[in-house]
């Protein structure tokens, strides 16, 4: 039986190079139509945000693989757990709702892939949006006033999981990026 070769893994700071030069070159068109053709625009601002979100992604689950020291990898995850958050939150809304109903003959081709991309990010966000909450609310906030279950969230906070999380809505944003 033959090993298989592990795949090559683009250095995050490579990965990221790459997509500073997208979101660059991006601005470059939104700010030529974002005064003049609000369609194309809401497309360009849509884009930049999934751009921008992946990048920092990326960068915190390089943090967390690149770390030494487990309560910092954990910080990381709690950092990616609120990002994860925040945009899982909002993605059916701007991905779904201002591209797929703009009418757009830009969107227009891609309304299937749209859609099947709103369901994978839907799914990923029920899968796992009570953990996300919970560290974004106890331990990200520090909001509970309740200090063994604080320090317990802190100390224990998977952040493997948290990275799988984060791979995941990472390679669907993928799929966006690249056919928009």
């Amino acid at each position: 039986m033959e090993k298989k070769k592990p795949k090559k893994r683009i250095p995050s700071s490579e990965h990221l190079t790459q997509l500073a030069k997208v979101i660059d070159s991006t601005m470059v068109l939104y700010n030529k139509y974002k005064d003049t053709d609000a369609t194309y625009a809401s497309i360009l601002e849509t884009n930049l945000h999934v751009i921008v979100i992946t990048s920092e992604f990326r960068a915190l689950i390089d943090k967390i693989d690149t770390s030494k020291n487990v309560y910092e990898r954990r910080l990381y995850a709690r950092m990616l757990a609120v990002l994860i958050i925040e945009y899982l939150k909002d993605a059916n809304h701007f991905i779904g709702k201002n591209l797929i109903k703009s009418g757009s003959p830009i969107v227009g081709p891609f309304v299937d892939e749209l859609k099947s991309i709103t369901r994978e990010l839907a799914l990923i966000k029920r899968d796992h949006e009570t953990l996300l909450h919970d560290i974004r609310n106890e331990a990200s906030a520090h909001r509970s006033k309740d200090l063994k279950k604080l320090i317990t969230l802190l100390t224990t906070i998977d952040y493997t999981l948290i990275k799988k999380i984060a791979i995941s809505v990472t390679k669907v944003n993928e799929k966006y990026i690249t056919f928009m």
